[in-house]
């Protein structure tokens, strides 16, 4: 109960708070983009190792790329530990409203991503603070339904991988001829 209402509490400031209004930057395919940023829940270890792959991949292409996660059990799993380039976000690093107050969500929200890639389907109210503290210059959503939305959100059904998800952003920023 007490969860609850702090959970309701925590969704009530952001929407208050809502993302800074930004005016659209040219838009550029990921493998182009210099930096990006990705928020993904970690609960679902099948997606969390394909963003990561895909991770590694822009990387070699030039790309910076940084995830940051949230999990909310008391045993970090195996797949989470030692992960390069990966801000894991622990219920321990959470205030009562659940805005990551310490580790690593805090550098995380002063880079300035081109983009901040939302992979979270339902309100993560950790990465939700972090998107709504990031200095990304564009966020991008699939959520339409998230308390902060996006600058750009592809409405996306429950349980889409992340691997749906691009390809409808990659259609979005190819540039048609």
């Amino acid at each position: 109960m007490l969860d609850r209402l702090k959970c309701n509490v925590g969704l009530k400031r952001l929407r208050d708070m809502g993302l800074p209004k930004r005016s659209l930057q040219p838009l550029i395919p990921l493998d182009s983009a210099q930096s990006l940023g990705f928020l993904i829940d970690a609960g679902n270890r099948e997606d969390f190792e394909f963003l990561a792959t895909y991770c590694q991949q822009l990387e070699l292409a030039g790309v910076d790329c940084r995830v940051c996660t949230f999990f909310d059990g008391k045993e970090t799993p195996d797949y989470l530990v030692g992960r390069a380039r990966t801000s894991l976000i622990v219920k321990k690093d959470v205030n009562w409203l659940y805005k990551p107050v310490k580790g690593d969500a805090l550098p995380f929200e002063e880079l300035a991503f081109d983009y901040l890639i939302d992979f979270t389907l339902i309100d993560v109210l950790p990465l939700a603070w972090v998107k709504a503290n990031s200095a990304a210059k564009l966020h991008i959503g699939f959520n339409e339904a998230s308390v902060l939305g996006g600058d750009v959100v592809f409405p996306m059904q429950a349980g889409s991988p992340p691997k749906q998800m691009l390809e409808v952003l990659a259609k979005y920023l190819t540039p048609q001829e």
